[in-house]
């Protein structure tokens, strides 16, 4: 597959130039991983993004012992690591290869060479990012929302009460 033919196709980029997404291909590498290979694991550090190019993705998380829930399922063009590329500490949940799983893989040494070296792109690539955390956090709050509302009801609780 054409990495720049692909990389316009990924929701993260989509707003930026053809030709600032020229010049951010250079800085991914590929890997590849076969079904069933953790890719994160949960509470290990970690400091990388990755866009998933081919094949299916699963993120866990642990929730009480060794139950865990199924977060999301990311098929191609999706995108995960990016808090652990900002902020350098353990990964949130586990990200497992569903099927055989081409990612590109952008590493916070290589995302601060970019910095160094191309400014511009540097700061498309980060107002990419920050639009697509602020996306998520939104949805977040939405559904932190709906659950109290959910368990507000579930109860019978007078939701007057807590305000």
């Amino acid at each position: 597959m054409d990495l720049l033919a692909f990389l316009a196709t990924v929701p993260l980029f989509a707003d930026m130039s053809a030709d600032e997404r020229a010049r951010l291909a250079r800085w991914f590498s590929r890997r590849v991983v076969v079904a069933g290979e953790v890719v994160l694991w949960e509470g290990r550090p970690h400091q990388s993004l990755f866009v998933v190019m081919e094949g299916r993705i699963v993120v866990s998380k642990r929730i009480r012992g060794e139950t865990e829930a199924v977060l999301a399922h990311l098929d191609p063009g999706a995108h995960f690591g990016e808090i652990d590329l900002i902020d350098s500490q353990s990964a949130s949940a586990s990200v497992t290869a569903e099927t055989p799983v081409t990612l590109l893989e952008l590493d916070q040494d290589r995302l601060r060479e970019i910095l160094a070296s191309d400014e511009r792109l540097f700061s498309a690539f980060a107002w990419a990012l920050l639009r697509d955390l602020t996306s998520k956090l939104r949805r977040t709050n939405e559904r932190l929302q709906e659950t109290i509302v959910w368990g507000l009801d579930a109860t019978a609780s007078d939701p007057s009460e807590f305000r």
